[in-house]
C-alpha cells in the first residue's frame, strides 16, 4: 500500500489491496468505505458511561478497535453482533471499545447490552474524537496499532469475516 502525506494527514493513495480478486485480498471493501487516516490517535477526551473523563490515547497499549455508533443508526445495529463476536474471539489480543456521540449513557449501555456487546463503551458528546478522526458518518470503525497509530478508518458496517481480516492485516500482521 502506498501512502502519501498531506497536511499532517496520511491519505491512502493506492487501495488495490482492498478490491483485488486474488486470494487473501479484501474484496468486499469498496474504496469509498476507506477514509483518511491520521498518523496518531487524536489527543482528545471522551467520557465513560458514568461521566468520568477519559483521554482517547489512554485506551492504547495493545491493538485497538474503536467502533463509533449510536442507537438509531440502522447500519450500526446490523454490525453490532459481528463486533461482539469478534471482540470475544480477539479479547486477549485486541482491545475493543465503542464510542457513542449521540445517546445518553443509559441508552447506550442498555442498547449495547441488549445486542450482546460486552466491551467498554464511551461517550463523545463534544464531538472532539469524531472531528479529530475526521469521521463523516456512522458506523465508523477505527483500527489503532498498539503504539497509537491509526492504521485504518472504515466507514461502513462490518461483517465478522471482514473485521477479522482487517484485524489480521492491520493490527496483528
Amino acid at each position: 500500500m502506498v501512502a502519501a502525506a498531506f497536511a499532517g494527514t496520511v491519505v491512502l493513495a493506492a487501495l488495490s489491496p482492498f478490491w483485488g480478486s486474488d486470494a487473501g485480498t479484501i474484496s468486499s471493501v469498496p474504496p469509498s468505505s476507506v477514509a483518511k487516516v491520521r498518523a496518531e490517535l487524536p489527543d482528545v477526551m471522551v467520557s465513560s458511561l458514568v461521566g468520568e473523563p477519559v483521554a482517547l490515547r489512554s485506551l492504547v497499549g495493545r491493538p485497538l478497535v474503536i467502533n463509533y455508533w449510536y442507537s438509531t443508526c440502522p447500519p450500526c445495529l446490523l454490525e453490532m453482533p459481528a463486533l461482539a463476536e469478534v471482540a470475544t474471539e480477539y479479547g486477549d489480543r485486541v482491545r475493543f471499545v465503542g464510542i457513542n456521540p449521540r445517546d445518553t449513557a443509559e441508552r447506550a449501555s442498555a442498547f449495547a447490552i441488549d445486542r450482546g456487546v460486552s466491551y467498554e463503551q464511551f461517550l463523545d458528546h463534544t464531538g472532539r474524537s469524531v472531528d479529530g478522526l475526521e469521521l463523516t458518518g456512522f458506523p465508523s470503525t477505527v483500527l489503532v496499532t498498539a503504539d497509537g497509530r491509526v492504521a485504518l478508518v472504515h466507514r461502513a458496517a462490518l461483517t465478522a469475516p471482514l473485521l477479522r481480516e482487517l484485524i489480521e492485516r492491520y493490527l496483528l500482521p
